[in-house]
């Protein structure tokens, strides 16, 4: 990133130097190299953060440095960040999108409409976007079978309320149940607990 800016200059097999120029304006900074966003909940999560980690490999990869924002975990907020991305010129955003609430109308099927969003994981079919989502039945399963082959045999299923639910949490509850069924646990509804 500092390269990108002009801070430094990297010599192949030498090391990398304090350049002798002065820093670029940010205009000049822009124009040097394409730029992408990452807008998350927060960073925390270690798979928001292994999201990151890709989007920045690849990002790198194809000459594109990575903008990096939180939402805070709010919805208002993913969407401002959203509009800050636009408007300091990134290309497009990779989103990892906040839960929604059923019955809130979609902002990203109406808004942005001219503005590159691929949402991550967290997809519901009334954002209309593009979208890439995990392998959540399998994740589930493999979680619940590395507990069960710690000699756990009360799992719970930590899940948000039904006004939250969505297709990635739904398919780790796929595979948390399956995981239990093939051990020949049984599956305990009360075991599963909401929260918002």
């Amino acid at each position: 990133a500092l390269a990108a800016e002009g801070w430094v200059t990297k010599r192949q097999g030498s090391g990398i130097y304090v350049a002798a120029v002065s820093k670029p304006t940010r205009a000049e900074s822009s124009r040097q190299q394409p730029r992408i966003g990452y807008v998350t909940m927060s960073l925390q999560p270690v798979l928001s953060h292994r999201v990151f980690e890709g989007v920045e490999h690849v990002g790198q990869r194809q000459g594109y440095r990575v903008e990096v924002a939180s939402t805070s975990w709010d919805y208002a907020q993913e969407r401002q960040q959203l509009a800050k991305m636009r408007e300091c010129g990134v290309h497009g955003v990779v989103l990892y999108a906040m839960p929604r609430r059923t019955g809130t109308e979609e902002y990203l099927a109406k808004e942005f409409r001219d503005f590159p969003v691929v949402v991550v994981d967290l997809y519901q079919p009334a954002m209309k976007r593009p979208h890439f989502i995990f392998d959540n039945y399998h994740a589930g399963r493999e979680m619940t079978q590395s507990l069960l082959d710690q000699g756990r045999r009360e799992i719970a299923f930590l899940k948000f309320s039904d006004e939250l639910s969505n297709r990635s949490v739904d398919d780790r509850l796929l595979g948390y149940r399956r995981a239990l069924e093939d051990a020949g646990e049984p599956f305990v509804p009360e075991r599963i607990i909401a929260f918002e």
